[in-house]
């Protein structure tokens, strides 16, 4: 009976742990860049003075899991993401349907994620 072994060094897997992480990192910050281009370019939404495009912008998360955030952070943005009712004298008159522009980006974001790891894999 022939035995054979291989010696794995938890040195060597660490390694491999930090070239994975720096390869995923690289491509989660692509994702939100690509995240961030789609929604500025969203022709969901009129944006006369510009300032919700100008608010879209990605933030490294502060979160023990990394990634990365895309927000707009213009007061009116999640009333168009959303939408919402239109009060009057505490009566609801009529209702603002929801402009979506930033889950259209993310799922694109995510398309692309995926199409990236398969083609890496």
């Amino acid at each position: 009976m022939i035995k054979s072994s291989v010696r794995v060094d938890l040195g060597d897997f660490g390694m491999a742990l930090d070239d994975i992480n720096q390869a995923v990192e690289a491509n989660i910050e692509k994702v939100a860049d690509i995240v961030v281009e789609q929604a500025k370019s969203s022709a969901a939404f009129e944006d006369q003075s510009g300032d919700l495009r100008r608010s879209i912008k990605k933030r490294k998360s502060k979160y023990w899991d990394g990634g990365y955030i895309v927000l707009a952070s213009d007061p009116k943005a999640h009333l168009i993401e959303f939408g919402h009712d239109i009060i009057r004298n505490g009566k609801i008159i009529g209702q603002v349907p929801a402009l979506p522009f930033l889950s259209p980006a993310k799922e694109m974001g995510i398309r692309y994620a995926v199409q990236a790891f398969q083609a890496a894999g």
